[in-house]
């Protein structure tokens, strides 16, 4: 299949995050009042020692869902969902296991400890960080103000995309030609290196240290994770008008 009908989902080495220090994880998940954390999400009733709810992860009428205090726990006995208030606040915030950590210590009013090891990483996720949104930001700004913006008005509005939703969804556009976001980025020799690793710049074979976009001529879809951050891009077909 042609790879211009294809959806590129560039994930980049965002996994790659400082540790957090295991000993705190075990100490956070003792402290955390866990009928606290998951009633401020699910209102919770008080049964005996334990509190109860309908599930938040299965619909019911009668509330099966369990929170036991005393052993740090919830239990759901109609689908069996359970775990501890790490585990529910990753499926109920739909986050990643760091992202669960540091929402449960913030809402605890506790300091994260990260491994002291992986701190130089720190500066890295900074950068990729940065840069990804430089880029959203040349995609949106190549929406307005390309000389193909009239071209890729007319694609919208055939699949009903309207300027709000480009803007509420932050929408851009990799215009026609091989190296406009390179070209953007070429004075920074460390941010077009990043560019290749992230796959939205490709190496020349026959010339080193020469690139092409990824993308081109078509609508860009950011992608966020739960923190809002732009992780990656989306360019789900050539820019086509039919007329």
């Amino acid at each position: 299949m042609d790879n211009y009908n294809k959806i590129f989902l560039l994930l980049f080495i965002f996994c790659i995050m400082p540790f957090i220090d295991r000993d705190f994880i075990n100490d956070l998940t003792q402290r955390v009042d866990i009928v606290d954390l998951i009633n401020r999400r699910v209102p919770l009733k008080k049964a005996g020692k334990d509190y109860k709810a309908c599930c938040p992860f299965h619909n019911e009428k009668t509330p099966s869902f369990t929170v036991v205090p005393n052993k740090q726990i919830y239990h759901c006995f109609g689908c069996g969902e359970s775990g501890s208030a790490l585990d529910f606040v990753m499926k109920f915030d739909h986050l990643d296991f760091k992202e669960a950590v540091e929402t449960v210590a913030s809402e605890s009013g506790i300091s994260v400890v990260y491994d002291q090891k992986a701190k130089p990483v720190d500066a890295r996720i900074k950068r990729y960080r940065d840069l990804m949104q430089n880029v959203n930001e040349f995609y949106q700004y190549q929406l307005r103000h390309s000389p193909a913006k009239n071209k890729v008005t007319s694609y919208a509005k055939q699949r009903e995309i309207s300027g709000q939703i480009a803007v509420r969804f932050e929408l851009g556009f990799a215009p026609p030609g091989w190296s406009n976001l390179f070209d953007h980025f070429k004075q920074d020799e460390n941010a077009i290196q990043d560019l290749e690793k992230m796959g939205l710049l490709v190496a020349k074979k026959d010339k080193e240290g020469e690139y092409y976009d990824r993308f081109r001529d078509r609508l860009m879809f950011p992608i966020h994770n739960a923190r809002g951050d732009v992780i990656a891009f989306g360019g789900p077909a050539r820019i086509i008008l039919n007329i």
